[in-house]
């Protein structure tokens, strides 16, 4: 567009389509002072147009890259393309700008769709410049909600019932997925396929101890720009709490079931014994622990199966399993039904037979250990009788335990069988014991072996030998028995001791019956006043130890003081200064060795020495030749007088010779 000749200045617009240059001469003429100058040609190259030759509106999903880049025609290689573009309500990308090709993902946040414009700019080495912008419609991505992409886990055995929502009304859903191993479904295969469903339902079982993650595989389809969106989420499935401990065992009567929960994963667990008339009497028991522990007793004859019901609960997850059932049977215990305690006396033998609950199918073994007072060392056997002999050594009851064990379909029971062995009671008091003659004979007869009865009964007596008390009786014996014999006369006493129904041997006590020393020199003495008493006692025994003790009191008329001895001779005067005779009386004691001491006295009568008055005792004067004539006076009635005289030499008697005796008087 322009002149096609002119002066001076050359003005217009080339326009080509070709891909390269266009080259046109123009042919100028020079002149100045009117001088022409020779024609010259003038090239003007037409470089082609710029433009993007890839320029349309373009139409893309939320979320994928534009991932423009811009084509020219081949002469403009070396092209410089820039961009911009600004921020956009609905597409949550900041403005961006940039050199060269266009990459960046755009995102659609509405639920309509959004025009994004670059603008951009071409300028090439030749000078030549263009600009301009295109649209790129981003259509919105159906995606799933927050909630349908983020399914609630799941306890296994539970259903899935996951409903699928989406951003986008009218979103077409498809769901497959392919179950780990361990994992199953009540309803659909391993491999599965949903087409056009928004419902995600089935039961899951996982079979593991841990949590394992199903993955579904959704396809989200809604037709236009955006193809289908293809969405994995992952449902967790807890683990099936199951029971690792053995469903079934096996006791016996009377023992504790002690039996302990365990599963593959921790939990909590509730149980209950569901009722059995056979066993604990029909009760029902229940328990909140992981223990199950308690005595199980078994009435019948018969085993019973005592079932437990347990749930668990998975403490990390609250997953409550199905009811397991434990199974425990309670076979039936021997019981011994034999008495338990026995006793015996000692020598005797023991035979025991072990009798239980049942008649046939039961073992039998026994034992016992070696026993402190008991013969014979220890002892075992097997069957159901025990037979041997115990000698119990004591004086007291041993208890010999024997430990008897029965065997009856596997369950055994453990008893002790408790004997008594009761000693021989014997006696423990003395067997020789003496008496004196005449004194009381009290025997208590003992024994070391607690609770022992004694029955007596008395010998023969010998001649001279008297008793009062019983001849027979029981424990106590008493009596009194004399003679006169003077030596010890023994007397057997047979004597049996029993205790705890055991007789003990015959046992002889021999009694000696001492004799009592007695004067057999005692009677009465009579003696003069101031007469030696020189008493020597003689006993009826021989004894060089026995002592004599003797003693007199004051007599009134006797001027002898009381005085006491213990010699065997009493000796020394007695004055009686009285007119009248006096009787003294002397105590003694005999104390023989044997310290069967006796007592007794006897009499000295003490006459009175007749005295001569004063007056006969006078001094008379005579006279030669005259005659004494001297009258003898007594201080006694009835007294006969003697007198004697010896003439002195040279004096006579003229009737009497030298020497004469003749009674009173003197004359």
């Amino acid at each position: 567009t322009g002149n096609t000749t002119g002066t001076n200045n050359i003005q217009g617009v080339f326009e080509h389509n070709y891909s390269n240059f266009v080259e046109i001469s123009f042919s100028i003429i020079s002149s100045a002072n009117n001088c022409e100058g020779a024609a010259q040609n003038l090239t003007v190259r037409i470089l082609p147009e710029v433009s993007l030759t890839n320029l349309a509106t373009a139409t893309l999903c939320s979320g994928e890259s534009v991932n423009f880049t811009p084509e020219f025609i081949p002469y403009y290689d070396n092209a410089t393309f820039n961009w911009s573009r600004q921020l956009v309500p609905g597409i949550s990308n900041a403005a961006g700008a940039g050199v060269g090709a266009i990459t960046e993902v755009l995102e659609n946040t509405t639920t309509i769709s959004q025009t994004v414009t670059y603008q951009y700019g071409i300028q090439t080495e030749g000078g030549c410049a263009d600009q301009g912008s295109f649209s790129i419609i981003v259509e919105p991505k159906p995606v799933l909600t927050n909630a349908a992409a983020n399914p609630t886990a799941i306890c296994s055995g539970d259903d899935v019932n996951h409903t699928l929502e989406s951003n986008l009304p009218g979103t077409v859903f498809n769901w497959s997925r392919t179950l780990p191993d361990g994992v199953s479904s009540q309803s659909n295969p391993t491999n599965y396929q949903a087409i056009d469903s928004a419902v995600i339902n089935e039961v899951l079982v996982n079979n593991n101890n841990t949590t394992i993650n199903v993955t579904y595989q959704v396809t989200l389809s809604r037709g236009a720009a955006c193809g289908d969106q293809v969405v994995n989420i992952t449902v967790p499935v807890y683990p099936s709490v199951s029971i690792s401990s053995v469903d079934a065992l096996s006791i016996c009567s009377g023992e504790p079931t002690d039996y302990t929960i365990a599963s593959n994963v921790p939990a909590q667990f509730s149980w209950q014994r569901l009722s059995n008339p056979n066993i604990n009497g029909g009760a029902i028991s229940n328990g909140n622990s992981a223990s199950i522990n308690e005595v199980l007793t078994n009435t019948s004859s018969v085993t019973q199966n005592v079932y437990y019901e347990v749930i668990s609960t998975d403490t990390l997850n609250g997953c409550v399993a199905a009811t397991a059932t434990v199974v425990v049977s309670v076979n039936p215990t021997p019981a011994i039904q034999s008495s338990l305690n026995e006793d015996i006396c000692s020598g005797e033998t023991f035979n025991y037979t072990i009798t239980t609950n049942f008649d046939s199918g039961v073992g039998y073994s026994w034992s016992r250990p070696v026993v402190a007072g008991i013969n014979g060392t220890a002892r075992n056997g097997n069957g159901n009788t025990i037979s041997e002999q115990l000698v119990n050594s004591t004086s007291d009851p041993i208890d010999v335990p024997y430990t008897v064990v029965v065997n009856y379909q596997g369950c055994t029971a453990t008893s002790t069988v408790n004997l008594t062995v009761f000693p021989e009671p014997q006696l423990s008091s003395d067997l020789l014991v003496s008496v004196c003659s005449g004194e009381l004979f009290n025997y208590t007869p003992t024994s070391d072996t607690q609770n022992t009865a004694f029955q007596w009964t008395l010998g023969s007596l010998p001649a001279g030998v008297t008793h009062t008390g019983n001849t027979t009786g029981t424990n106590n014996i008493q009596g009194v028995f004399e003679h006169n014999y003077g030596f010890a006369v023994d007397i057997p006493i047979t004597i049996t001791s029993s205790a705890n129904n055991c007789l003990g041997t015959i046992q002889s006590v021999v009694l000696s019956i001492l004799p009592k020393p007695v004067l057999t020199n005692n009677v009465t003495l009579t003696l003069c006043s101031n007469d030696s008493i020189n008493f020597v006692p003689e006993f009826n025994v021989t004894d060089s130890d026995l002592n004599f003790n003797w003693t007199r009191l004051a007599v009134p008329g006797i001027s002898n003081p009381p005085v006491s001895g213990s010699q065997n001779i009493i000796d020394g005067p007695l004055i009686n200064t009285t007119t009248q005779s006096q009787t003294v009386i002397y105590n003694y004691t005999i104390t023989p060795s044997s310290g069967c001491d006796n007592q007794g006295s006897f009499v000295v009568v003490v006459d009175p020495r007749p005295q001569l008055t004063a007056d006969s005792q006078n001094t008379i004067t005579i006279c030669s030749g005259e005659d004494v004539n001297k009258v003898l006076e007594s201080n006694m009635n009835d007294i006969q007088f003697t007198w004697t005289r010896v003439l002195p030499e040279n004096v006579i008697s003229n009737n009497n010779p030298g020497t004469y005796t003749t009674p009173n008087p003197i004359n």
